[in-house]
């Protein structure tokens, strides 16, 4: 499980206009949908009803919103890069500079738990944190994400 493998070139997105918490994850729900011709607003309502439990904003700049959905058969992943930071009610009070959204089928559990411990331990790292931060294509992150 290589997070290579599951992160798209055309649902990776450079933003600086740094919309809110809800805008982004509606963002990403609704291109996830678009590229894999999902139901954004289920995607959307499924990632909200998670994050109204608990922020997904982990600290350190990055946020994972993700959601566990029983219609999916695979995972998906999207990904947002800002250098102005959005305001995801963080752990640590600070603004969000990655947002990575992960959608998992409902029923692999184990596999979800293991992609997003994955996707916190690369974006954790500050090398690599600052490496995305610096991006501006996917062949740059590409390059990160290559051993992940």
């Amino acid at each position: 499980m290589l997070l290579k493998d599951y992160l798209a070139p055309e649902l990776v997105f450079f933003d600086d206009s740094s919309p809110d918490k809800e805008a982004a994850i509606r963002f990403l729900c609704d291109e996830i949908a678009r590229v894999h011709h999902l139901d954004a607003s289920l995607l959307f309502r499924e990632v909200m009803d998670r994050e109204q439990k608990m922020t997904t904003g982990m600290g350190s700049h990055i946020a994972v919103p993700h959601a566990r959905i029983e219609t999916l058969d695979r995972f998906h992943l999207a990904c947002l890069i800002t250098k102005n930071g959005i305001d995801f009610q963080s752990l640590d009070d600070k603004d969000v500079n990655i947002i990575v959204l992960l959608l998992s089928p409902g029923r692999m559990v184990k596999e979800h738990i293991s992609l997003l411990s994955k996707i916190s331990y690369f974006l954790t790292d500050e090398g690599n944190f600052q490496k995305l931060l610096d991006a501006r294509s996917f062949e740059d992150i590409e390059e990160t994400i290559r051993a992940y």
